[in-house]
């Protein structure tokens, strides 16, 4: 089975003013909600077992899911209060059937290749593969390093360069790490897992040409219009 978690219980506070009162994973694009090309390429990838992780407006995203993917084999879990990208994941596990399970963010697309993703995690008893793609002007995001083994060696803040590797948000994680990961409830995957367990688990990156949008910010959205016009 292969199963994913969907993070898409923020606020949306960057674009919260183009979209008063409506979820960011349901902002609309070119007449379809944005998680509705998520869920697509998901379900054509092999995902049969979604588990949504909601918070914010959460009424609306079940409201949709349930119209226009009844017959979706999925979970959904709302969080009560906040808890942050690794408190979400790691209260998510509870509903993971399989000893690992695919990540991503409610507002990201990326097509990812999960077979590759799945073939590196094997081969080499990971803990995490992480897919990344390369972009100009990575300055939102971030980067990060990698050796000729793929195992990431480095994460490096956010700051002006030319070109990069970026994290593209999408995990695959082993449960067992994650429930191991940290004693806390409330707390960021991305400080206390990628950057703190960066040299005590095997942590590996699946480099990828895909297309990668985020929709946090107005310019971006914007864009999602005309980049994702093909893609249903």
């Amino acid at each position: 089975m292969k199963e994913i978690i969907i993070l898409a219980g923020g606020k949306g506070s960057r674009i919260k003013h183009i979209l008063p009162n409506l979820p960011k994973c349901l902002a609309p694009v070119n007449g379809q909600a944005f998680l509705h090309y998520q869920i697509n390429y998901l379900a054509k990838s092999g995902i049969d077992h979604f588990i949504f992780s909601l918070g914010y407006l959460s009424d609306q995203v079940i409201a949709f899911l349930d119209n226009q993917f009844p017959e979706l084999n999925k979970t959904i879990l709302v969080e009560e209060e906040a808890l942050g990208t690794g408190g979400a994941i790691k209260s998510a596990m509870d509903a993971v059937k399989g000893s690992q399970v695919f990540i991503t963010n409610g507002d990201t697309y990326f097509p990812a290749d999960l077979a590759a993703m799945g073939t590196l995690f094997q081969s080499k008893c990971a803990d995490l593969v992480l897919a990344s793609t390369k972009i100009e002007n990575p300055d939102r995001f971030g980067s990060l390093e990698f050796d000729g083994d793929f195992r990431i060696t480095h994460f490096h803040e956010k700051k002006p360069l030319a070109s990069a590797y970026i994290n593209a948000g999408f995990y695959l994680l082993s449960k067992q790490a994650a429930l191991s990961a940290s004693h806390k409830t409330i707390f960021s995957f991305e400080t206390e897992i990628l950057e703190k367990k960066i040299r005590d688990w095997r942590m590996y990156v699946a480099p990828m040409d895909k297309l990668f949008i985020d929709i946090g910010i107005p310019e971006d959205y914007a864009l999602s219009q005309k980049l994702l016009i093909d893609v249903l």
